[in-house]
């Protein structure tokens, strides 16, 4: 019997430890606590440079969510230098590929945290670089959420199509991931 490979990612939202992301963290625990996941892949980059000079979103969450060492043993990956939904799922699915390669479709689920206002653009991230139905076969990729934005519902379906453009035409996500790390250092 083969056993099933979890993979969690894991989409940072700043680096201030807030009541929002201490929420959207314990989610992610509660998920590896039940699930006990092989890897265990953080995504985000130093957004907040100037509040916080030293930190990464990445690293942030790393350290909230390392009490799962007493627990589970996961391998993480800590990927912090991603600074969009874009980025985050493209660098993912760069350590996720080499498992991909030498496990059966079967063998492997993908559950992905992010947003809720960003869970239709991450699916179709998720979709485009972790292999869109490829003859072989998909692995099961899940999108897990929690809500704490205030956006109108609108900013889902322009988030996603300005991430559909990204994947047609990557100097889009070039110019976005200039503007929001020039950004992160006026933070």
């Amino acid at each position: 019997m083969r056993r099933l490979r979890r993979i969690v990612v894991v989409c940072g939202y700043g680096c201030d430890l807030n009541s929002e992301l201490k929420m959207y963290l314990d989610r992610v625990l509660q998920y590896c606590y039940a699930n006990r996941p092989d890897a265990v892949i953080l995504c985000g980059g130093a957004t907040q440079r100037r509040r916080f000079p030293h930190e990464t979103e990445a690293s942030v969450m790393q350290k909230y969510l390392g009490s799962l060492e007493g627990y589970c043993h996961p391998r993480w990956y800590i990927l912090g230098g991603s600074y969009t939904a874009y980025e985050n799922i493209r660098d993912a699915a760069a350590v996720i590929g080499p498992l991909k390669r030498t496990l059966q479709p079967d063998d492997i689920q993908i559950t992905i945290f992010c947003e809720v206002t960003r869970s239709l653009k991450v699916a179709i991230l998720a979709r485009h670089f972790m292999g869109f139905p490829p003859k072989d076969g998909l692995p099961p990729i899940r999108i897990e959420t929690d809500s704490w934005e205030k956006g109108h519902p609108t900013k889902q379906l322009f988030g996603a199509i300005k991430e559909v453009l990204a994947i047609s035409f990557p100097f889009i996500n070039s110019v976005r991931s200039a503007k929001v790390r020039l950004k992160s250092r006026m933070r």
